[in-house]
């Protein structure tokens, strides 16, 4: 037992599970009040506070199946069992989309790097998630697996920009497990500003930004309920987002939360700051 400032920290009963495969560890979702773990950053904070409170613990951090990084016909998948380290020490993911390894490189601290891991992050659906922000702006595909009414595996393929619907919610049903993120684009410039309190902190305001052969992507973190997608489709050159065009199209999606680190209005303002840096910085690579 432990305390953060007068909040006693106590785990519930329940039970370790630690499954062989994908298919035993679907089958004991669908069977029991359970909850997956994988690197455990995100769900076992909100066990301690009493937010999540499930019979069983599915542990597939080691399910081989989900640490691989692999690229094939053009098409570069990430498990989701792979950790923030693994993503940015991976010279695939860096050649293929340099700005998942960037991201992946500023998230908390290193033991949260070492152990943390991308399937997580975005199962837990943060609006501060940086990993969130870049999927988004990288036009993923998250795979979502389950067993149908035989026991075999079937996969559903959901887009980035629809896998995220609300505060810490996210589209993927109780019997689901994310399986892995793909990546069709590969990403010929990027960047990634953000603001924090202190390095390992969560982003006060975040903006991730991918170009490739088919457009510019943009993400947006903790300025919403949500990560949020922002289109910029409709600009064929980024050098017509001016600073009044960047307000606008910020405007048209971003409705920023009010706290300790910065009311609604400061984190508008960062967002539009950060994007134009981002834009800038996108448009001067060579």
């Amino acid at each position: 037992m432990s305390w953060i400032k007068g909040i006693k920290l106590l785990l519930n009963d329940f039970v370790y599970k630690a499954p062989r495969s994908l298919n035993e560890a679907l089958k004991l979702i669908r069977e029991e009040d359970a909850k997956v773990l994988a690197g455990g950053h995100s769900l076992i904070p909100l066990m301690k506070l009493g937010f999540a409170s499930p019979e069983s613990l599915i542990d597939i951090g080691k399910l081989e199946e989900l640490q691989a990084i692999e690229e094939t016909n053009g098409v570069l998948t990430v498990g989701s069992c792979v950790s923030y380290r693994a993503l940015f020490e991976s010279e695939m993911v860096k050649s293929y989309v340099p700005l998942l390894s960037k991201v992946a490189s500023q998230v908390g601290d290193p033991q949260v790097r070492a152990r943390g891991t991308v399937g997580g992050s975005l199962v837990h659906g943060d609006p501060a998630s940086d990993i969130a922000g870049a999927i988004l702006a990288l036009d993923a595909t998250v795979e979502l697996v389950s067993l149908n009414g035989k026991g075999d595996i079937v996969k559903r393929k959901v887009p980035a920009r629809e896998f995220f619907v609300g505060f810490l919610e996210t589209v993927i049903e109780d019997d689901e497990i994310l399986h892995s993120i793909s990546f069709k684009n590969k990403c010929h410039k990027f960047s990634f500003q953000k603001i924090t309190r202190r390095e390992q902190d969560w982003a006060i305001v975040g903006v991730a930004v991918a170009q490739s052969m088919h457009g510019i992507g943009i993400g947006l973190v903790n300025l919403a309920s949500k990560p949020v997608y922002l289109d910029i489709k409709k600009y064929e050159d980024i050098s017509e987002l001016d600073p009044e065009g960047v307000s606008l199209l910020l405007d048209s999606v971003i409705d920023p939360p009010a706290d300790i680190y910065g009311d609604a209005e400061y984190r508008r303002h960062l967002a539009e700051v950060l994007l134009l840096r981002c834009l800038k910085e996108i448009k001067e690579t060579t």
